[in-house]
């Protein structure tokens, strides 16, 4: 079930465009890179990939670095968020990569993908609705990995995580006002979500093939990944 305050969540961060990457490795404890890196090695040699709120486009540009040969679509709800993304296409000089402002709700992007990514939209999505979608933007033997932050189950874990946003909460008001809300209510978010077991059993009724769980960093973000079977 996706929470109410789910749906006004995805756009916390929609006036720190700015300072987007920063407040990101700040709530992930330097761990953000390391977590896209870990979703890229699921990925084998896609020719086109749909990459679901792509933000900025660092996980977007590290699909093309990784992949230099792949064509990679970017959808973000925030104009403010793509336009940096678009900055950066500009100074790579990356003719491969494409931004298109929506949501995944709305947007119908041309052609299909050999693979679906996302982090940090699952938490906040319609679940039931993205994954009826996910078909859709798939070839046959397509794959789709999402990432996402997790509520800790080890209560030492528990405890520092509980500490590490409360500190983040103090640290906001003098460096990124525009986050407060993010870190104010971002906690309570992740503690009351399951979209770990909301996804996996959803790609599984919608008949993707080697559903599969990854948890990363002591269970503070997992991995949920599944392929669309061959026709």
């Amino acid at each position: 079930m996706t929470l109410p305050h789910q749906r006004r969540a995805a756009d916390f961060l929609d006036g720190t465009a700015e300072a987007f990457d920063e407040i990101l490795l700040a709530a992930t404890r330097g761990a953000d890179r390391r977590w896209k890196e870990a979703l890229l090695a699921h990925l084998d040699a896609p020719a086109r990939v749909l990459d679901l709120a792509s933000g900025t486009g660092t996980l977007t540009f590290m699909i093309r670095d990784r992949f230099p040969e792949a064509e990679v679509v970017g959808v973000d709800v925030s104009a403010t968020r793509l336009d940096h993304a678009l900055k950066r296409a500009h100074l790579r000089r990356d003719h491969r990569v494409r931004f298109v402002l929506g949501s995944f709700e709305r947007v119908v992007p041309a052609g299909r993908f050999d693979a679906v990514t996302s982090c940090y939209l699952p938490k906040h999505a319609d679940l039931p609705r993205l994954v009826s979608r996910l078909r859709s933007f798939l070839n046959p033997g397509g794959l789709v990995v999402m990432h996402d932050l997790t509520y800790p189950e080890h209560p030492v874990v528990r405890k520092a995580w509980e500490r590490h946003f409360r500190r983040l909460c103090h640290t906001a008001l003098s460096e990124w006002p525009a986050a407060i809300r993010l870190f104010d209510e971002l906690p309570e978010i992740v503690r009351r979500s399951s979209w770990v077991e909301e996804l996996t059993m959803l790609l599984v009724a919608h008949g993707f093939s080697g559903v599969a769980v990854e948890r990363l960093d002591r269970g503070t973000s997992a991995l949920v990944l599944g392929r669309l079977p061959c026709e």
